[in-house]
């Protein structure tokens, strides 16, 4: 007997989230702790009513919680906002930089389409990091060069800019040369069978020729490499290229030596040919009539002519013993078609976005809270209309107990609704974003009479209550941080708190936030070209181009990317930073006329922190700075730029017998200071004097920040690679006579050594170990900290090299000048260090 199809029951209990498991579990806890006050616990009852709408409200909580990452992420139209999200696509984050000898070739083949093949290798004898490129022209380009050699110059420095762009650090090019082999021309006496082509023929015999001469230039498409099995990983492995994969190892056949013999044997594979009475490849402009054997070895790095005229063309074609006319044009025709099929590959780009397809989710509004009341039994009155306006009092009364009762359920049924919709916020890199709990005020649309519960000006009282327990900086923080790890990256921000001169404790943890967002807007190149030098044949410019090393090394060392010269801000000023003794000779009638005794110290008056206001005018500051006593001369001294960022140094005084109040920076030595910060800590330094407080409390509070300002301005670091410095005229004998290299994997990294933070030998022992840990493991850096001075003559020195060394990838005279100036100061540096 055949059973009957049937449809299994749906079993709920297994499902704890479920409406019926809720509900069972709510009724266990009211007869649990209800006793005999409730015994009715049938549909009907009131009191299961109110259950069954929360147990449904918890429902629709769980539904939300169940949509997938895409759903919460994505915007109205179902795209997800990557960058917002930081969240890189493949095309970003696996492509490589380039790190080996081939990877480079990748690049320069991808990049210039007149060279057929690039063959670059180490320098044998020399400086490490040094390579030689030749590159040899494509035939079209090969025979335009003999007309205008200057095409020949201008490859050469696309070539430089190539490599520049993408070199590494401690990495150059010491020649660039296009290969100068005098090439091959065909000659050859060839018979054809019936019914073929010759032109057609002629054609494919001179591409045989080509390619087996030079070697076979081979492109694989995107859609090859799938077809062959490769992953979008594999496919898109080493640097990223715009018209496919090149196989470098069919253009290494030519380390072999070949003979005519293997020519024989390639042309014989052509099915038109019968027999081939005469073969030879004789030197351009070379004899004709010069005998050859089989056995005629090929050079390496060669080329093959290809006739652009008739009286180029030495082969000749017969059928049946007799020669065959060739129609020049036709033939040309024929060979373009194969010259343009063979390079077709290197004109079409590929498009990477057909690798894969790009994650889409599907919009959800879970922000919109509908309230549970508009679901209850119209007898209890809490639809949107409410109650009516003639009902009895009790009615509205009871109405509106049971609206307040449910409001705490409410409340937090919508809060956490409106959480779940801000997700796509509180994972992003969103500046707007600045709380990472949410809460969700009701209105008389969702609750009727919600204005008659909520206090007045609710929402400045929640945003209150909420911002006591919405600890935002540590947990958005946490946040970024897990967003960091998805990229294998930590961006360790104790150095910040630890040397922290110049911010609040609230201002200080918004500048650690605000570094993590911009490390991970650019966190693939941060991992990606964490060894990347900066491209010296293009302009720099203080954000763009200053390599990848040095861009993951600011970050590290909690440095911003300060526009450069460092020094520009406060020259403009314009100021001096000079020692303490300079300065106090600059002030010496001044400090002759206000000296702070001993007992005038004891009656030091602290300045309060004040705002100065969110837009500060730098020119009216800069101007009003500049008229107080100490700087009228324009200069400052160490202590006073180092030591006037902090508002505790700053004290008044009140002279006796008046309500003239003066104004001093100064550090009082207090018992507990070690011999090293008594010898650091400041001479009263008089700055003014006022009768009104808050005037010389808002100056003070001004100067302050001011200082601090200018300090931040002046921190960043130089990273200069010795050897781009390297001298070109020193021979390779004379250099390893010498056996002191300095210049191989070597980089010096320049701070600016007299700021309040650079100043602090904790911090420079810190920046130290944070070189030597993201510094690439073969190269040796080596750390300077200068004072003003010696950072303004350095960076004259430097940027005057920058320009030059823009200029040409062999450089000038002028430019090894200043190479050489640059040097010596740098070895000035290492001669002065103490030790």
């Amino acid at each position: 007997m055949s059973s009957s199809a049937s449809i299994s029951r749906h079993v709920a209990n297994e499902d704890p989230l479920s409406f019926y498991s809720l509900r069972r579990e709510a009724m266990e806890y009211a007869q649990k702790y209800s006793g005999e006050i409730w015994t009715d616990y049938n549909a009907h009852d009131p009191g299961v009513t109110i259950l069954e709408q929360l147990c449904y409200g918890l429902t629709e909580l769980n539904y939300q919680t169940d949509f997938s990452a895409e759903d919460m992420l994505a915007q109205v139209d179902g795209s997800l906002n990557f960058k917002q999200l930081a969240l890189a696509l493949p095309e970003q984050v696996l492509p490589a930089r380039a790190c080996t000898i081939e990877d480079y070739q990748q690049l320069l083949l991808d990049s210039i389409d007149e060279v057929d093949r690039v063959w670059i290798s180490p320098v044998s004898s020399g400086y490490i990091g040094l390579y030689n490129i030749e590159l040899q022209l494509t035939p079209l380009m090969q025979h335009k060069c003999l007309s205008r050699p200057s095409l020949a110059n201008k490859i050469i420095d696309k070539a430089s800019h190539i490599f520049s762009k993408n070199r590494n650090l401690a990495e150059d090019v010491a020649k660039i040369e296009i290969v100068k082999d005098k090439g091959y021309q065909l000659i050859a006496d060839i018979q054809l069978v019936d019914h073929c082509e010759a032109e057609f023929v002629l054609a494919q015999i001179y591409s045989v020729c080509h390619r087996w001469v030079m070697g076979e230039l081979k492109i694989e498409s995107y859609e090859e490499q799938l077809n062959g099995g490769r992953s979008i990983e594999q496919i898109l492995t080493g640097p990223i290229a715009l018209h496919g994969r090149y196989q470098l190892d069919t253009l290494d056949g030519n380390k072999a030596q070949r003979t005519l013999a293997s020519l024989y044997s390639e042309l014989r594979n052509i099915k038109e040919i019968e027999a081939i009475d005469l073969l030879k490849l004789v030197d351009v402009g070379g004899s004709v009539s010069a005998e050859m054997s089989v056995e005629q070895v090929i050079r390496d790095k060669t080329w093959l002519q290809m006739p652009s005229v008739e009286d180029e063309l030495l082969v000749n074609l017969t059928r049946h013993h007799q020669s065959i006319n060739v129609h020049f044009e036709t033939f040309t025709t024929h060979l373009e078609h194969r010259q343009f099929k063979q390079y077709s590959m290197r004109h079409t780009r590929q498009e990477i976005s057909s690798l894969y397809q790009v994650t889409r989710g599907q919009f959800r509004q879970t922000q919109d809270y509908q309230s549970i009341q508009q679901h209850f039994p119209s007898r209890y009155n809490l639809s949107v209309n409410g109650i009516g306006a003639f009902s009895a009092i009790k009615d509205k009364a009871n109405a509106n107990q049971l609206r307040g009762y449910l409001l705490m359920f409410e409340q937090f049924m919508a809060n956490f609704s409106k959480n779940i919709g801000s997700i796509k916020s509180l994972f992003s890199i969103d500046l707007n974003c600045n709380s990472s709990y949410q809460f969700y005020t009701l209105d008389s649309h969702a609750f009727h009479g919600i204005e008659d519960i909520y206090p007045a000006k609710e929402q400045q009282k929640f945003d209150a209550i909420l911002a006591e327990f919405d600890h935002f900086y540590d947990r958005k923080g946490r946040v970024l941080d897990y967003l960091l790890a998805l990229y294998g990256e930590e961006l360790d921000q104790s150095i910040l708190r630890q040397f922290n001169f110049y911010d609040s404790p609230n201002a200080l943890e918004a500048l650690v936030l605000e570094s993590k967002y911009h490390y991970l807007n650019d966190v693939v190149a941060m991992g990606r070209d964490r060894g990347g030098a900066f491209d010296y044949r293009c302009y720099r410019t203080f954000d763009s181009n200053i390599g990848g090393f040095q861009h993951r090394l600011s970050y590290h060392l909690g440095m911003p990317i300060n526009r450069w010269p460092y020094t520009s801000l406060v020259k403009r000023e314009p100021l001096e930073i000079v020692s303490d003794s300079e300065f106090e000779r600059a002030n010496y009638p001044l400090h002759n006329q206000v000296i702070l005794n001993d007992a005038m110290e004891k009656q030091l008056l602290s300045i309060p922190l004040m705002k100065t206001g969110q837009a500060v005018d730098r020119n009216k500051v800069s101007k009003m700075v500049l008229r107080l006593q100490p700087l009228l001369q324009g200069v400052i001294g160490e202590s006073f730029f180092r030591k006037g960022v902090d508002i505790n140094n700053y004290k008044l005084i009140k002279r006796e017998r008046t309500s003239v109040y003066d104004l001093y920076l100064t550090q009082q030595k207090r018992c507990d200071l070690t011999a090293e910060q008594l010898q650091d800590s400041v001479q009263p330094i008089f700055i003014g004097t006022s009768c009104n407080t808050n005037k010389v409390n808002r100056l003070a509070n001004i100067l302050c920040e001011h200082l601090a300002y200018l300090n931040r301005s002046c921190e960043g670091v130089y990273v200069v690679e010795h050897l781009l410095l390297r001298p070109m005229t020193v021979s390779v004998a004379d250099k390893s006579e010498s056996h002191d290299d300095s210049i191989s994997c070597q980089i010096s990294i320049i701070f600016p050594g007299f700021t309040a933070r650079c100043a602090d030998l904790g911090y420079r022992q810190r920046a130290q170990n944070v070189v030597q840990q993201q510094c690439p493991a073969h190269i040796y850096a080596e750390c300077f900290w200068l004072d003003f001075g010696q950072l303004c003559e350095f960076e004259q020195c430097y940027m005057q090299w920058l320009e030059l060394r823009r200029d040409a990838y062999h450089p000038t005279d002028e430019c090894q000048r200043s190479a050489e100036a640059l040097l010596s100061l740098l070895q000035a540096y290492r001669d002065n260090e103490p030790g």
